[in-house]
C-alpha cells in the first residue's frame, strides 16, 4: 500500500527534495543576548536554556521537575524587561505564587504579584494567577 501524499514525487530523492520543502526551521525572534549578561546563580544548564530562550523570543521550556524552571522564567523575564523597557508577565497556578516569590527574592528580582492590570505600572516584572486571565481581569496580549 501506497501511503505517499498525492502530490508526492515517485523517486527517493525528489522525494526528500519534496520533504525539504514542507520543513519549517525555526526563526529567530528574541533579543541579542550574552552569556555574560545571565545571573551566574544559574546551573550551567538554565544559563543555557536562558540564552537559548532570550536569543530565540517565543520558546517554551519544557523542563523536567527539579530542574529549576521558575529560576528560568524569571531571568528570562528579568533580561527581557530589562532590554526592552517593557512589563513582563509570568502567569501561573496560584499554589506556586510563593515559590515564584522565594526564588525571585534569591536571584535578586523585584517581582509583583497582581489581580488587575491595574496594579500594573509600565515597566516590571509581574506574576499573576490563571485565574485572574481566565476572568478577563488581565489580558496577557502582546501590545
Amino acid at each position: 500500500m501506497n501511503r505517499l501524499p498525492h502530490n508526492a514525487p515517485s523517486s527517493p530523492s525528489s522525494y526528500e527534495d519534496f520533504l525539504g520543502r514542507k520543513v519549517s526551521f525555526e526563526h529567530s525572534s528574541g533579543l541579542a543576548c550574552e552569556a555574560g549578561e545571565i545571573n551566574p546563580k544559574l546551573f550551567p544548564h538554565q544559563r543555557d536554556i536562558v540564552l537559548w530562550a532570550v536569543r530565540g523570543g517565543r520558546r517554551a521550556v519544557f523542563a523536567a521537575f527539579g530542574l529549576g524552571k521558575s529560576f528560568v522564567q524569571l531571568e528570562i523575564a528579568r533580561l527581557v524587561e530589562q532590554k526592552t523597557g517593557k512589563r513582563f508577565l509570568i502567569v501561573m497556578p496560584l499554589g506556586v505564587r510563593q515559590e515564584f516569590k522565594r526564588d525571585a527574592e534569591a536571584l535578586g528580582i523585584p517581582v509583583q504579584f497582581v489581580r488587575r492590570i491595574e496594579e500594573c505600572g509600565p515597566r516590571g516584572i509581574y506574576l499573576t494567577n490563571y485565574e485572574t486571565v481566565r476572568e478577563g481581569k488581565i489580558k496577557p496580549f502582546l501590545e
